[in-house]
């Protein structure tokens, strides 16, 4: 997402999905849930001044919280092929790669990440699916809703993705 901007990538994300492209485009993605208040701040007239990077999310999500696993769906063939290009582009330039599942809460395995991890496997790429890691689903306090994590859960998570590189690549 950082070379979106480049006319190639832009093509991807044109390929891939409209609407992603327009997410990227934006660059909402970086701003989590303040796209409103931008919005707002705009049409009153208000000076808003984002910030650079990283936006943590502060709240935490209730023990207790009812999550329903996602419905099973079929493997995008097109986000497959990417991704093969992706590693494949990677690998000739000589780049260290390692795809990363990040943690979910309250989500059993999906079957999508069988692909993922049978396409690295076959490309010496490390995997590590954290998606429904049993670590993560047992502590709610460290996500904001089920899909992202809190600042306490991100910086938790940051620091165990930073020890695996340190000690592995």
């Amino acid at each position: 997402k950082p070379y979106f901007r480049d006319e190639q990538i832009a093509d991807i994300f044109k390929h891939v999905s409209p609407v992603e492209y327009y997410k990227v485009y934006s660059g909402f993605y970086r701003y989590n849930s303040t796209c409103l208040p931008v919005f707002m701040g705009a049409l009153h007239g208000e000076e808003y001044e984002p910030e650079k990077g990283f936006i943590p999310l502060q709240g935490e999500l209730q023990d207790g919280h009812i999550v329903k696993n996602a419905p099973h769906s079929e493997i995008d063939r097109t986000k497959m092929y990417y991704l093969a290009c992706f590693i494949h582009d990677a690998k000739e330039a000589g780049v260290p790669l390692i795809l990363i599942a990040s943690p979910h809460y309250g989500s059993g395995e999906i079957r999508e990440f069988e692909e993922v991890k049978s396409l690295c496997k076959e490309n010496h790429v490390p995997f590590l699916n954290y998606y429904s890691d049993s670590f993560y689903i047992s502590h709610s306090k460290l996500f904001n809703d089920p899909s992202h994590l809190n600042r306490k859960g991100a910086e938790f998570f940051t620091r165990q993705i930073a020890s695996f590189i340190k000690n592995n690549i």
